[in-house]
């Protein structure tokens, strides 16, 4: 009977053991031993964005290719073979949406957390999805989302713990500019022009903080920017704010140009209007003088000449938009990079990834980004000055890094700051961010 029991005994032990061995294995998250799956929502049916479908998988392809991944074809939408990280096998599964569709993105969401059980969400890129992915996100705390778009509230109002951005927001994006044209310029009156994304929001932030004023907010409501400039008052502002997200700013440039030649003392803008000044004929000339923001530096560094090197070796046929993929990049090498912090380890709700994520230091091909409490990028903007050059030709020189730019802007936002609007942020004096001083 004595050993009777002290067989059952034993039986019952391994049993235990066995138990809890096949619980380690299976773990507590979505994955398994071998494979990690992270979804990349990209958009593949708009006519607007598709055509950069290919790029966005490219970026995030990049980085497995970094750690001895293959292409299947000649096509990143084919996929990659042997992707690995922290010993494991990494899937990327795509999930489509359409810019601007709040269903959409909420749908290919599902698609990938609930069906395919992907472990980990990158994106989507665009600039009207982002609070979809933070709602959802409250839904699904066990899955980490890196999202890759720009919209500040996602980080700024109610964020979710699980939701990281690891690129600066459009606000962000204008630090610098307010400074520059409070301190250089001498301005104390502004007019903006905006549309439905926040291009003014960082410099209104900034230029206000300082003593500034904003005199009139102007919305593009169609596509002749250059109609704008006669809403301007003739008197009662020193200059004007042009953020790069609008349409058609060759016809403004030409219409506030008329009224004032030397644009370079009556204008300050986002980057694509130096970009686009490049190689649009006569504007050239108007933009000499010009200061715009960029998040991409204008003097080429080690770390983005490395990222353009790579990424055209890679994919030589879509490499004249880098662009389009640094966003994805940015995002899944951030998440490669804190799965290899943490050996690869998913359980209990993914908390040990979660964990080095917030807590990454991330070199960018951009610059230098850490997050803050709300895990949003804290980054580096970078001032250009459209010059001639040597040879007479026309360049943009960089003519200053702002440091450690934060979505709050030094405390002029917050979580309780109203949404932006046709009248929002309020223009007010104080919380100069410590880059603007």
């Amino acid at each position: 009977m004595r050993a009777e029991a002290r067989s059952r005994t034993f039986r019952l032990a391994l049993g235990a053991i066995v138990v809890a061995l096949i619980a380690v294995v299976s773990g507590c998250g979505r994955t398994t031993m071998t494979t990690i799956r992270i979804g990349v929502l990209a958009d593949c049916e708009s006519s607007v964005f598709a055509s950069d479908f290919e790029r966005v998988i490219a970026g995030a392809e990049l980085p497995l290719l970094r750690r001895g991944a293959q292409l299947r074809g000649s096509r990143p939408s084919a996929g990659v073979t042997s992707a690995t990280v922290a010993g494991k096998r990494v899937e990327l599964v795509v999930g489509c949406v359409r810019e601007f569709s709040r269903a959409s993105t909420l749908a290919a969401l599902r698609l990938l957390v609930e069906q395919k059980k992907v472990d980990v969400v990158v994106g989507p890129m665009g600039p009207a999805d982002g609070l979809v992915v933070r709602d959802y996100a409250k839904r699904e705390p066990g899955v980490a989302f890196v999202y890759a778009g720009f919209d500040g509230a996602v980080t700024l109002i109610a964020p979710a713990p699980n939701v990281f951005r690891f690129r600066v927001t459009m606000a962000q994006w204008g630090a610098g500019l307010g400074a520059y044209a409070y301190h250089e310029l001498g301005w104390r009156t502004a007019v903006t022009i905006g549309n439905i994304e926040p291009g003014p929001v960082g410099f209104i932030a900034e230029f206000c903080s300082l003593g500034g004023k904003i005199v009139k907010r102007l919305w593009q409501g169609g596509n002749d920017l250059g109609a704008l400039a006669a809403d301007i008052p003739k008197t009662g502002v020193d200059g004007v704010f042009l953020p790069t997200s609008l349409y058609d700013t060759e016809s403004f440039v030409a219409a506030w140009a008329k009224r004032h030649p030397d644009l370079g003392r009556w204008l300050v803008a986002g980057d694509g209007i130096l970009t686009v000044g490049l190689t649009k004929g006569r504007t050239d000339e108007r933009l000499l003088g010009v200061v715009a923001s960029n998040p991409t530096p204008w003097a080429p560094t080690h770390a983005w000449t490395a990222f353009a090197t790579e990424f055209s070796r890679a994919f030589p046929a879509i490499a004249d938009n880098l662009q389009d993929p640094l966003d994805p990049y940015d995002a899944t090498e951030a998440v490669l990079e804190a799965l290899e912090q943490v050996h690869g380890d998913l359980s209990h709700g993914e908390l040990r990834l979660m964990h080095a994520l917030a807590r990454l230091r991330f070199d960018s091909p951009e610059g230098p980004r850490r997050l803050d409490s709300h895990h949003q990028a804290i980054g580096v903007i970078y001032l250009g000055k459209m010059v001639r050059g040597k040879n007479g030709e026309l360049t943009v020189r960089q003519i200053r890094v702002v440091p450690n730019v934060d979505q709050t802007f030094g405390g002029y936002f917050s979580g309780t700051t109203p949404a932006v609007s046709r009248t929002q942020p309020a223009c007010k004096r104080g919380h100069v961010p410590s880059w603007a001083r």
